[in-house]
């Protein structure tokens, strides 16, 4: 479920170093998943918006491999990856009705 998390400099007397501080504690105790960050004014104020999903972030370690599965390389065998050639042509010239 998405929800919604609001700061504004307001919150902490003006200050931006304040309202880092907020998003930064925010974001590292909680892990949300964000989908979306807006920046706004309110008065004199910076006001910041976050729409995230609860709970969804992955937090496990990951590691990174370039291994390709064998799988992969079988069924690649002989095949052409050029992707050049696969490009689409130009459009042909359309006359718009209007």
């Amino acid at each position: 479920m998405l929800r919604v998390k609001m700061f504004s400099t307001g919150m902490y007397g003006g200050e931006i170093k304040g309202l880092q501080d907020a998003i930064n504690g925010w974001l590292e105790s909680a892990h949300p998943a964000i989908r979306q960050v807006t920046q706004s004014s309110s008065a004199e104020h910076i006001v910041v918006t976050f729409l995230y999903d609860e709970g969804f972030f992955d937090t496990s370690p990951r590691t990174a491999s370039a291994e390709v599965p064998e799988a992969f390389e079988q069924s690649l065998k002989g095949a052409h990856l050029d992707p050049v050639d696969d490009e689409p042509g130009l459009l042909p010239n359309a006359e718009l009705p209007y």
